[in-house]
């Protein structure tokens, strides 16, 4: 009897030197699941707000994953932007609004050119990459050829 108990304590060794790996990863995974996702984004335009004179406000939620920064910038104005961190690593939401524009008198535009010019909907989900931007609008000056947008951009947060 001594000697089958040695045998089975042996397999019992083996199963957990062969489970270990695999619980390791499991956990590995658990803490920090951007080893299998990589860094994303969603970004679901919660309201979406545009004037015929050439004014949009968007409010928009995210969800993203850490040690990223999404930053809602328009063209003129300054940048909004929100950090997202966590001690497990995990992904973190949130919600971000502001409002921008162009000056579409001095640009000779009419209102429907600058309804043409928004490229999201309201309610809509967008998956944003790493180094990326969701275009909310893009519009050309005619007389300078300037490109005027407003964007939501992902990217990693710059470690000093």
């Amino acid at each position: 009897m001594t000697g089958t108990g040695k045998k089975r304590r042996f397999r019992i060794s083996l199963r957990v030197i062969f489970l270990a790996p695999i619980v390791g990863a499991l956990l590995l995974v658990l803490f920090d699941p951007r080893i299998v996702t990589g860094h994303f984004c969603y970004v679901t335009i919660d309201r979406l707000d545009v004037t015929d004179n050439g004014a949009v406000s968007v409010a928009y939620s995210r969800i993203v994953t850490p040690g990223t920064i999404v930053t809602l910038q328009f063209p003129h104005c300054s940048a909004s932007g929100a950090t997202s961190g966590g001690a497990f690593l995990w992904y973190v939401r949130g919600t971000a609004s502001g409002g921008g524009g162009v000056n579409l008198q001095k640009m000779g535009l009419e209102a429907s050119a600058w309804r043409d010019a928004i490229q999201v909907e309201e309610g809509e989900t967008y998956r944003v990459e790493l180094g990326q931007r969701l275009t909310l609008y893009s519009l050309p000056d005619p007389a300078t050829g300037e490109q005027h947008e407003g964007y939501i951009e992902f990217q990693k947060y710059p470690r000093r």
